[in-house]
């Protein structure tokens, strides 16, 4: 479905009288006039576009259009659009497409300002929800492996108690400096005389 024909839908009452018309830097996809012949610059938001992206560009190209439009009458007088009512900036977007912080910056600048016309989703195409915005029901993205717990370097060490491992000195506080001296060696044992012992007295007969 065309821009043009998703808009007959979405506004019956406008009727366009140029489309793709390049302003300062972004192109109006139509430009429209209502019954009063009031302009009216609408820009169709992509599904991937930023929806307050969107909202700034159709308020720029409307004030551009809007400082342009008389000398659009001196070219086409029988356009039968009155300049002194004014260009009013509109948004084609899917409803799904607007959400969180574009809804409440629509709110602020009101009706008069910025008309939202809500276009029917294109056939087969999936519904995609505002940027920066979750889809709802669905839930958030999980933390990557690194973020989710700490390097096993960084995990806390389990902590010790006051019981040395087996086969492992105790330590000992409270020394002294004679505790820090090397112990004597001990003194070798005494060998038995490697000679016979004593006679044994002999008895008498």
């Amino acid at each position: 479905m065309t821009t043009r024909e998703r808009l007959a839908e979405a506004a019956p009452g406008l009727r366009p009288i140029a489309e793709r018309v390049l302003a300062l830097d972004s192109r109006i996809d139509v430009v429209a006039l209502d019954a009063d012949g009031r302009a009216h610059s609408i820009l169709e938001v992509a599904a991937d576009e930023d929806p307050l992206c969107a909202i700034a560009r159709s308020l720029a190209c409307a004030r551009w259009l809007d400082l342009h439009l008389s000398d659009w009458l001196q070219i086409a007088p029988d356009l039968d659009a009155d300049p002194e009512a004014g260009v009013r900036a509109a948004l084609l977007v899917e409803p799904q497409q607007l959400g969180g912080e574009a809804s409440l910056a629509l709110a602020a600048l009101g009706p008069e300002t910025l008309t939202v016309l809500e276009a029917r989703p294109e056939c087969g195409a999936a519904a995609a929800p505002a940027s920066g915005l979750a889809a709802p029901g669905r839930a958030t993205r999980e933390a990557p492996a690194s973020q989710a717990a700490p390097p096993s370097s960084l995990a806390a060490a389990p902590r010790r108690s006051g019981v040395a491992a087996p086969g492992r000195p105790r330590f000992r506080t409270g020394l002294r400096a004679e505790d820090l001296r090397p112990a004597a060696p001990a003194a070798p044992a005494a060998s038995p005389p490697s000679g016979p012992g004593p006679r044994r007295p002999s008895q008498p007969a």
